[in-house]
């Protein structure tokens, strides 16, 4: 063993524990000379929620705006955060990208739109004032590789000021998927304004440095929840419910399809990933398995647990809803 100091720090192996110093933290782990590794349905199931966690949050890393705590990086943190958001099973796992959070706030923050209405721009605009709660929001664009990943292409920050209440701006478009994040930020105290005014922050990506490093402390800045849209390939606007009307989003694992029925009307399936309803419809969603799988329920995303094992679900439509049904490549819990 390698002791820095003496009864100081050390990294090594001593007897049966192995030592190593982490960010000033001296961690003592057993020492085993044959590693298992199992490989069960559950845990087959938890290593690939784990290993797409990490690579999301690699790709969103630059932008990532909660500061470290000991040991735990901002990678680390946001994993902690939105792990729920993520799926696994014997055949992969997987996340609904626009549920993620990419900050520490809870404070909420309006829906956002992303539309196509100027050539070779996308406009970006919140759906209600946020003139009471934010003095600067944060957008951040990143397109889907054909791998599903997420690569980041901009991020700006945007003024809030009485002429420009809703955050509004116009940015480059780009070709392909997209996915957008959003979170408003206050600065609430004299010595945070002067530190963000010296820094002359330009892009989501500044910003998250300043935090990530604690140049600017939290205890300075007031977060918003983050909210998140997507811009399909030739798509003119993202998904924006109408006045009344509630979205209700709805996916699964990839081994059976959902048909939906609003009212008294026909089933059809679920084409596009979610429908669009009126406050007050009777939805009912039924689960159409493939050969072989057995259903295992419908989730809340951001649930592991599921609120139902019935294949046919219904309820009432009183706010935006985001479900998924999943399947088992047998029947029976995994």
């Amino acid at each position: 063993m390698k002791i820095y100091s003496r009864n100081g720090k050390g990294s090594g192996k001593l007897g049966g524990s192995v030592y190593v110093v982490n960010h000033g933290v001296l961690i003592e782990r057993q020492y085993s000379g044959t590693v298992s590794n199992p490989s069960t349905i559950p845990q087959v199931s938890q290593r690939s929620r784990f290993k797409l966690a990490s690579q999301v949050s690699a790709a969103l890393d630059p932008v990532i705006a909660i500061p470290r705590k000991g040991i735990q990086s901002p990678r680390n943190l946001f994993v902690k955060r939105n792990i729920g958001y993520f799926y696994g099973g014997p055949d992969g796992a997987q996340v609904t990208y626009e549920n993620l959070q990419i900050t520490q706030g809870c404070i909420g923050l309006p829906g956002f739109r992303a539309a196509r209405e100027i050539e070779n721009h996308i406009t970006l605009s919140m759906q209600d004032s946020v003139l009471a709660s934010c003095d600067h929001v944060i957008y951040c664009v990143f397109k889907k590789t054909s791998e599903e990943q997420l690569q980041l292409m901009q991020s700006v920050v945007v003024p809030v000021d009485e002429s420009n209440a809703e955050a509004i701006i116009d940015v480059n478009d780009v070709a392909g998927n997209l996915v957008f994040y959003a979170y408003g930020i206050r600065l609430k105290n004299a010595r945070a304004r002067a530190t963000y005014g010296n820094y002359q922050v330009q892009t989501g990506v500044d910003f998250a440095k300043l935090i990530a490093n604690r140049t600017i402390e939290m205890s300075d800045v007031q977060f918003t929840q983050t909210r998140g849209t997507s811009l399909g390939q030739g798509d003119e606007e993202s998904v924006t419910p109408g006045t009344d009307e509630v979205i209700i989003y709805i996916g699964t694992n990839g081994w059976g399809r959902v048909n939906a029925k609003i009212n008294t009307g026909e089933d059809e399936p679920v084409e596009n990933g979610y429908i669009r309803v009126n406050i007050g419809d009777l939805v009912t969603l039924k689960g159409i398995p493939v050969p072989s799988h057995g259903f295992r329920g419908w989730y809340n995303n951001g649930e592991q647990t599921p609120f139902s094992t019935e294949e046919q679900i219904s309820f009432t439509a009183t706010e935006m809803r985001d479900i998924i049904a999943r399947w088992n490549e047998w029947e029976g819990l995994e």
